[in-house]
């Protein structure tokens, strides 16, 4: 895949000064990140460095955890969105979201893909839920595979097909954004290398952000790169320079191997 284009990115989310508690524990300390849109970032790190709290902070999920508390600016599109004057769930909606393990609910796979716009006041009518359901699955590279299938428990399809239609789930309000923890590591390499080109395809119409501790994986498929460490956001930069020219040694000891 291409991993630049012609265009220069324009930033989706900028973050400074971020910090988040939980009660006395400092998990994330002054970050500054710009997330460019329709582009691929990767956020690697060794276990509880801090990758999980900055993506559950720009959605605003931080806010439902007891104690957690987030300070700092947070904007989208040059917005506020920890405006008080902003519908959270509205802003939520704008963050399709994919899970470690495959979590399909347990329904069907159509009502698996119509609930969301459901409850979200986005669908007009029977044939637009339809169209909701077809295009999402055919974003997500699985309308060829449960075309015939759409009434059956979605627990039905394989792990990998089960995490296609989580990320289809995902999409199905047109978000801007997808949030991705580790959506490969609970699946098989033949499955990881159908969610990796699909995401290849996701960047196009969305801003992909994906948790990773598979490196290889990171410089496969990010355009850039975020390495954080101890709660602090160490390096940001273009994929090829975070592993070709690290400008940090915490940086290019991790990318080499020797922690993590």
């Amino acid at each position: 895949m291409s991993k630049t284009d012609d265009e220069a990115p324009q930033v989706k989310i900028r973050m400074r000064g971020g910090n988040v508690h939980y009660g006395d524990n400092h998990a994330l300390i002054d970050v500054d990140a710009d997330i460019h849109a329709h582009r691929v970032t990767a956020l690697m790190g060794p276990s509880g460095c801090g990758k999980s709290t900055f993506l559950n902070s720009l959605n605003r999920m931080i806010e439902v955890i007891p104690q957690a508390r987030f300070t700092g600016t947070l904007e989208m599109d040059g917005r506020d969105i920890l405006d008080g004057d902003l519908d959270v769930v509205d802003i939520r909606r704008r963050f399709g979201v994919v899970a470690q393990k495959p979590n399909p609910f347990p329904v069907s796979i159509w009502d698996n893909l119509a609930y969301a716009p459901r409850i979200h006041g986005l669908v007009h009518n029977r044939r637009h839920e339809s169209d909701i359901v077809e295009s999402s699955l055919r974003r997500a590279g699985l309308w060829d595979e449960v075309k015939d299938r759409l009434r059956e428990d979605a627990f039905g399809l394989s792990g990998g097909q089960q995490q296609r239609l989580c990320i289809a789930r995902a999409i199905a309000t047109d978000p801007d954004v997808v949030l991705m923890d580790e959506p490969c590591s609970a699946i098989d390499p033949i499955a990881t290398q159908h969610v990796e080109d699909l995401i290849a395809e996701l960047r196009h119409d969305f801003t992909v952000i994906i948790i990773t501790h598979n490196l290889t994986q990171a410089h496969r498929i990010a355009d850039h790169t975020a390495f954080f460490h101890l709660g602090r956001l160490v390096e940001f930069a273009a994929t090829q320079e975070i592993f070709d020219n690290p400008r940090d040694d915490l940086t290019r000891d991790f990318v080499a191997g020797m922690y993590g």
